[in-house]
């Protein structure tokens, strides 16, 4: 039987055929190449060492059917590698993608369209007009929605998009929000401490007597650190089978791991 939170949606393709939308965006264990397209330019370019080796993945890789349905599989031999994409995906995310730096700049970029939106206009289907908030609703308006519209801003000179365009120059000459420090909280506490951290930030330090610091003035940005499941463990999403058993996949569980002589 298929557990109730694993059954899809499926369209176009019937349920048997299912493994094949694992191929692009697995929602079961999240292997698959979009993943392997996107680790391995990532770490090329920024210089960082990529253990994965996704050619082996494809050469173990085999559909079994696990609790009625069809799924990609690998080897068990493969679980080492399983774990090097996953800590990969983890150290491009603390080295490049959740890096402080970025973080802040997607953070203006975002007040910038914010403070933009319904002063650009984009034209959908049916020539029904659509803004930056709404072009999501028309495929045809969402589209248009590319890296242009930073450049519209930039290069506008109307008087409306001026807020917007002062952030944006504002990242282009590096005039970037400084970053005053991080720290480490439980997921759950971390909304319900938000507006006290901002209180204690804009008080003045010990050897001011006063400053013009405001709550307002401080932006707490949150990063989840995960390895792509929360707090749940991919590689034990995974199923493995065996070269003794090529059509029997099993989850990596304690009573299944291999062992090495």
């Amino acid at each position: 039987m298929i557990a109730e939170d694993q059954k899809l949606d499926f369209k176009g393709r019937p349920e048997e055929k299912s493994f094949l939308y694992e191929i692009v965006s697995n929602k079961r264990n999240g292997v698959d190449v979009d993943k392997f397209d996107y680790l391995s330019r990532d770490s090329l370019y920024l210089g960082i060492k990529n253990t994965f080796d996704f050619h082996r993945f494809l050469q173990f890789a085999r559909v079994c059917e696990v609790d009625g349905r069809k799924t990609i599989c690998t080897r068990d031999i493969e679980e080492d590698n399983m774990y090097d994409l996953f800590y990969i995906r983890h150290r491009l995310h603390k080295r490049a993608y959740q890096h402080r730096v970025n973080k802040v700049i997607e953070h203006m970029i975002a007040e910038a369209f914010l403070k933009a939106d319904g002063h650009i206009q984009i034209e959908g289907s049916g020539g029904r007009m659509f803004t930056l908030s709404t072009a999501n609703e028309d495929m045809e308006a969402y589209t248009k929605l590319t890296d242009n519209v930073f450049e519209e801003i930039l290069k506008s000179s109307h008087p409306e998009l001026q807020e917007a365009r002062e952030i944006l120059q504002n990242i282009i000459s590096r005039k970037i929000h400084k970053f005053v420090g991080e720290r480490k909280v439980p997921i759950e506490d971390w909304k319900s401490q938000i507006t006290g951290w901002k209180e204690k930030l804009a008080q003045p330090l010990p050897d001011e007597e006063e400053n013009n610091l405001k709550p307002e003035d401080f932006e707490i940005l949150v990063i989840n650190m995960d390895y792509g499941m929360k707090d749940k463990n991919p590689v034990e999403h995974m199923h493995f089978y065996s070269k003794k058993e090529p059509d029997v996949a099993k989850l990596m569980s304690p009573e299944n791991v291999r062992t090495n002589y």
